[in-house]
């Protein structure tokens, strides 16, 4: 006999296998949207010149030639 007043409740030591896939799928999405973002926004400034990029506060990596898609590959690679 106990004189607990409310019951026990289980604690679940780990997230069923749909909960991880479904988080795993949305994780996916979130990072491919930010890429996307990413993209955008170095396509979107690929047409600037050297000042204006400098006024803005861009890293000096976009103040080169030849900035563009490119430059986004080569800044997202996995060394």
């Amino acid at each position: 006999m106990t004189n607990a007043i409310c019951l026990p409740n289980p604690i679940m030591l780990h997230r069923p296998w749909w909960m991880r896939a479904i988080e795993a799928v949305h994780e996916a999405a979130e990072r491919r949207l930010r890429r996307d973002a990413e993209r955008d926004v170095y396509a979107a400034l690929s047409h600037l010149d050297e000042s204006t990029l400098r006024d803005i506060g861009a890293p000096e990596s976009m103040h080169t030639e030849g900035r563009g898609v490119e430059l986004w590959r080569l800044e997202r690679a996995s060394w």
